[in-house]
């Protein structure tokens, strides 16, 4: 009885394993756009397809978006590490390749980061840029939600590789590679401006406290003393055309955002 038991659990685990396995076939050459589910405009669609090929030819970076109906009942996490490893999004060296997974009927998508890039897209970035989506993809905006994902990714992968974007695609991309790191600057000075100020009080109380002390052990007619002080601060910093082949052979460790509208 056991030993049946024992088959029957590993017969259904492998049905389970190979229903997650049954993604999309690669494209037979490289695609910056697979939309199954219909929902990019062809406007849009060409203006990724022009982004993500400079993207590439300046970077090595790949950011592929491939959008579905539905997962028949896979978990989206399963099926977007699934298919990037099958595919290999990304140059095999520096798995430095992204894939946005969007399925449509199942009000679920994905932000799937190679290891080359879990520095810069996070995945708190990831699921920020998600969360930008929502209200394109609540509205039926989808083309627009979609192509705005991609000019932040494009962004983040043009920064990771210290390249600045062409004259063609820089407008597209100014938003995101600006913008978004204005304010946290403007704030980050203040604060450290806030933080000297009080620390220059706090060290003026500390040394009047101390002289203070000092006269009263001296006490009148005592004679003066002199010494030195040093003190220093440190600090670090912690990283962190119609024509085409296929894709670069990169690598996925798991790391991005899964999230629903």
């Amino acid at each position: 009885m056991c030993a049946l038991l024992f088959i029957i659990v590993s017969l259904l685990a492998l049905a389970g394993s190979s229903a997650d396995a049954a993604v999309l076939p690669k494209p037979s050459q490289r695609e910056y756009i697979v939309d199954t589910a219909g929902i990019v405009s062809a406007e849009d669609r060409t203006q990724i397809e022009k982004i993500g090929e400079e993207l590439r030819e300046k970077t090595k970076a790949e950011i592929v978006v491939v959008t579905v109906a539905t997962l028949d009942g896979t978990d989206i996490e399963s099926y977007a590490n699934e298919l990037f490893r099958s595919w290999g999004i990304g140059d095999a060296k520096q798995s430095n390749g992204v894939l946005l997974l969007i399925a449509k009927d199942d009000r679920k998508f994905r932000i799937e980061v190679g290891y080359g890039l879990e520095g810069e897209i996070t995945d708190g970035r990831a699921g920020e840029i998600l969360d930008k989506m929502k209200p394109y993809f609540r509205d039926e905006k989808y083309s627009e939600g979609v192509l705005n994902a991609y000019q932040k990714l494009a962004a983040y992968a043009y920064r990771a590789a210290g390249v600045a974007p062409g004259a063609d695609v820089s407008e597209t991309l100014e938003e995101s590679s600006t913008h978004e790191e204005e304010e946290p600057s403007i704030l980050m000075n203040v604060f450290i401006f806030f933080l000297a100020i009080v620390g220059m009080i706090l060290l003026g109380v500390i040394l009047n406290w101390l002289l203070g002390l000092l006269n009263q052990a001296l006490g009148p007619g005592g004679g003066s003393s002199s010494g030195d002080y040093g003190g220093g601060y440190s600090g670090g910093s912690s990283g962190g055309s119609s024509s085409r082949g296929g894709y670069g052979g990169g690598s996925s460790g798991g790391g991005g955002a899964s999230d629903g509208w």
